[in-house]
């Protein structure tokens, strides 16, 4: 595990503690930070679940809190632009000019090289999370249903129903 999902793991954990019941908790993350999280699961090879990237909403914590994040259609630059021409004050961490850690990598070199030979490149790479996540929902769906189908009493799975599923639809069943 690296340092950086590190440091998010216990971010999160410290959020979901300290914040009330029912909380709706309402981050920051913006289209660049989605885009930086793609490329993220796209190194790790993730399937489409990770290259969905980061949800907009969803339940968060044991504490029936929610998580929201609202600017994750704002790229980086209109935040802060918007934030200058109100005067605006932010804290920025220092460490997010260390190139050491991936995402910084991603922000600094990757994203920058990428624009500059494909302008625009950021909506047809947000297209494709959009996909992802529209196929790994279809995929849930259908372990949903296999699973049902499969299912002969609470807790207690039909082997030959789940012999007659192929192989991705039984790990699909499973995995639920």
């Amino acid at each position: 595990t690296s340092l950086e999902a590190l440091a998010r793991a216990e971010r999160y954990q410290v959020i979901q503690k300290h914040a009330p019941n029912n909380a709706v908790i309402v981050t920051g993350h913006h289209q660049d930070d989605q885009l930086e999280t793609f490329f993220l699961a796209l190194k790790r090879g993730a399937g489409t679940k990770g290259l969905s990237s980061m949800k907009a909403e969803q339940a968060f914590g044991d504490k029936q809190q929610h998580l929201v994040r609202p600017l994750l259609s704002c790229c980086r630059d209109d935040i802060e632009q918007y934030a200058r021409d109100h005067q605006l004050s932010w804290v920025e961490d220092e460490s997010n000019q260390d190139e050491s850690f991936d995402r910084n990598f991603i922000r600094h070199q990757l994203m920058p090289l990428l624009k500059n030979r494909w302008p625009g490149v950021e909506a047809p790479m947000i297209r494709t999370i959009e996909h992802c996540r529209d196929s790994q929902q279809l995929v849930d769906e259908i372990a949903e249903q296999d699973l049902t189908t499969c299912t002969q009493q609470a807790q207690v799975l039909n082997v030959d129903s789940l012999k007659s599923l192929s192989q991705v639809r039984f790990n699909g069943v499973i995995r639920l």
